[in-house]
């Protein structure tokens, strides 16, 4: 009868330190997830820091002087893309310009009618 008491101290023992282990590495585990959670965030808010910074640089650049809003009367024939060579400033795309051109007048569309008044701006130097 000893002979088992020995074996069965040995095997909870042994699940003891078979337990110890795992919680060992348990927690391992959560500090390396984290290690990776807090370096991903971190890298997250960098990319956006400087991604908004930069963003803000590139519009310093545009405006050289003051901003000019004045609105024009669509005549016939008019696009928004001839609008937009005629009056955006050089550093802006023609794009960029009738993106902010349709914002600045609520049009969801590239649409525009004659006889209709549109509010334009560009930078008086």
């Amino acid at each position: 009868m000893n002979t088992n008491t020995t074996l069965y101290y040995l095997s909870k023992t042994e699940d003891k330190n078979e337990i110890k282990t795992k919680k060992g590495r348990t927690h391992n585990n959560k500090r390396r997830i984290y290690f990776a959670s807090t370096i991903l965030v971190s890298a997250i808010v960098l990319i956006i820091t400087l991604s908004t910074s930069m963003q803000t640089k590139a519009n310093e650049k545009f405006e050289t002087g003051d901003r000019i809003y004045s609105s024009i009367l669509i005549e016939e024939g008019d696009t928004l893309w001839d609008i937009a060579k005629e009056y955006k400033p050089a550093e802006i795309s023609v794009t960029n310009y009738i993106q902010s051109i349709k914002k600045i007048n609520g049009l969801n569309s590239d649409s525009i009618h004659s006889g209709n008044y549109l509010i334009i701006y560009y930078y008086e130097n």
